[in-house]
């Protein structure tokens, strides 16, 4: 007897979790760049705008 395999819910469910890793992701790097900009300005740094460069990071 064959194993009934439902491979649209593994992808469907493999989207949901890539899709909620996105999302995480994009809230870490809005949160790490506002606190940095926080860093920068009570540094007295010129450019806040690096906070918000990933490499210069």
């Amino acid at each position: 007897m064959g194993g009934y395999s439902d491979d649209g819910a593994v992808v469907a469910a493999a989207l949901f979790a890539g899709f909620v890793g996105f999302l995480f992701a994009v809230a870490y790097y809005v949160l790490s760049s506002l606190f940095l900009g926080r860093i920068f300005q009570k540094a007295g740094v010129d450019g806040q705008w690096r906070a918000w460069v990933p490499v210069s990071s």
